[in-house]
């Protein structure tokens, strides 16, 4: 009984995740489109003047210095303490919830091992 409901959630979430990413990728592009579109509106009523629109339109699309760039690496050491803690676990017990907390814990340390090392890279500028 549970090897089969195991086998149910799992071929779900295998759809289920890519189905929900593209979702949430569409619903965060046309949420910064509306906001560009109010951005714009409210320059044009305000009358401001052409360069100082520009300029605020450049900032806002902007990203955040460290947004993009140590993106990757907080999820790769997310995924790569989730994966460990996995392993541990399949090696030490197979209860399910001891199998959750770990990978859990896991993903929480490779969290920390990103921020480390993103403090370490920004304080070396």
């Amino acid at each position: 009984m549970l090897g089969e409901l195991a086998g149910v959630l799992a071929i779900a979430g295998t759809f289920a995740i890519p189905v929900v990413a593209i979702v949430m990728g569409l619903v965060t592009v046309m949420r910064r489109n509306k906001n560009q579109r109010i951005l714009r509106e409210k320059l044009i009523e305000s009358k401001a003047d052409i360069e100082f629109a520009r300029l605020m339109l450049e900032e806002q699309q902007k990203p955040e210095e460290g947004t993009i760039r140590y993106s990757t690496l907080r999820w790769g050491m997310t995924l790569l303490g989730a994966g460990l803690g996995a392993i541990i676990s399949y090696q030490f017990s197979m209860v399910v919830n001891v199998w959750m907390i770990s990978t859990m814990l896991g993903a929480g340390v490779g969290l920390l091992a990103a921020f480390a090392t993103e403090w370490k890279l920004k304080n070396r500028k």
